[in-house]
Order: C-alpha cells, then structure tokens, then sequence
C-alpha cells in the first residue's frame, strides 16, 4: 500500500467519525431544546410545578426533592430530607419526587416512614430535573 493511499484512507476515516460526532451532539442537542420546552411554563400561565407536588391542602409551600435512578447520593440524602421534614412547622409539605414509582418507592423507603409524599411522576420530574446532579 503507498502512503498516499494510506493518507487517503486515514482522511475518510476521519471525516466518518467526525460525522457521526456531530450527529450524537445534535441529538443531544436536540434532547436538551426538548427538556427546556418541557421545564418552561406554557404561555397561558400555567405554573412550573405539576399537580403531583404542588401544595397539599392546608400548605403554604411544598419542597421537592428529586430522586434520579441510580442515584447513591439520593439514597443518602433522603434520610435527612425526612429528618427535616419531621422538625419543620406544619405549613411546610416535603415531597421526594422521582421519574417512576418504583425508583420513588425504593428511595422513599430511606426516609423511615417521616412525613414525606413520596410521588413517582414522569412528566412533573421532567419539568422540574436542572440537568444535573
């Protein structure tokens, strides 16, 4: 094989894996417009927070912790959520929201039966997840 065959071949080589880079990007891309259409409040004024964790009756505020899958630090957390939840005030609801109702149910068992709604809501856990841990 000559180098100039050689060189030809490593230059389409490259240009392939650049191509399928850039594809992963713009669907990546893609995903994060899709979550920003979901997190932002339609234009009617609904409000950012689902049903699932707005305020019960009889509360003023509700504090949401959300629970990702697979998450060593949510399992950690939790119990201290539920600490927190057992000392404040009434007027205060503390809800642990995950994406479904196992992943919610298997970290709403660390927090030792407190006052805390365990809720496990696909589309309120979309709306409100920064992205980040």
């Amino acid at each position: 094989m000559s180098p100039l065959v050689a060189a030809v071949g490593l230059s389409w080589l490259a240009i392939v894996l650049l191509a399928l880079a850039m594809a992963g990007l713009l669907r990546q891309l893609r995903d994060v417009q899709a979550a920003l259409r979901v997190a932002r409040p339609a234009a009617t004024g609904e409000p950012v927070a689902p049903p699932s964790v707005r305020p019960a009756s009889g509360e003023e505020l509700a504090l949401v912790l959300l629970v990702a899958e697979h998450c060593g630090v949510c399992e950690v957390v939790a119990p201290a959520f539920a600490a927190v939840a057992a000392r404040a005030r009434s007027g205060f609801g503390f809800v642990l929201l995950a994406a479904d109702a196992a992943e919610a149910d298997r970290v709403g068992a660390h927090t030792g039966g407190a006052v805390v709604r365990v809720v496990g809501d696909p589309v309120a856990y979309h709306r409100l997840d920064p992205g980040w841990l």
